[in-house]
């Protein structure tokens, strides 16, 4: 099956996080523990900006920090989806 066929099926949230671990090589763990309460926030999208119902990035691929405490490796880093990361966010 086309990889493509599975990812437009995806719902909005899972295409997000599909985008966001194939392009930004994030974790599932990143995007949310096993209890389902952490994961990343708003504010780990430092160039992201909420007007209202706008949402836009100052600049794509934009940053995304991963925290400590959600990092395999137990110290902060970053990574940088692109443009398709962006769009389904």
């Amino acid at each position: 099956m086309n990889c493509a066929v599975v990812f437009l099926a995806a719902t909005a949230p899972e295409r997000l996080c599909a985008s966001l671990m194939t392009h930004s090589a994030v974790r599932p763990e990143v995007l949310g523990n096993h209890l389902g309460n952490d994961g990343l926030r708003v504010k780990d999208f430092p160039d992201l900006k909420i007007d209202g119902n706008h949402v836009e990035f100052e600049r794509i691929p934009t940053m995304v920090v991963v925290r400590a405490e959600s990092s395999k490796a137990g110290h902060r880093h970053l990574t940088f989806p692109g443009e398709e990361g962006c769009l389904y966010l």
